[in-house]
């Protein structure tokens, strides 16, 4: 199956390949571009957004603390 040579899960061939047009008319390109139109965010980032919230971010960061 194309899923497990891909390394995904089952269901995600087939989700793809529908919400790009179905089996007859799927091309990978095509696809490919709107997947990445999908993905695009809608609004900017927390970090870019938020001066105080950044600033404290990169301090922290600055002290190597983990992200985590």
């Amino acid at each position: 199956m194309i899923a497990a040579r891909i390394g995904r899960a089952a269901s995600t061939v087939p989700c793809e390949v529908n919400s790009n047009g179905g089996r007859d008319v799927y091309r990978a390109h095509a696809g490919e571009v709107s997947a990445r139109q999908r993905a695009c965010r809608p609004k900017q980032r927390r970090l870019a957004s938020d001066r105080r919230l950044r600033r404290v971010v990169e301090a922290k960061l600055a002290e190597w603390w983990s992200p985590e």
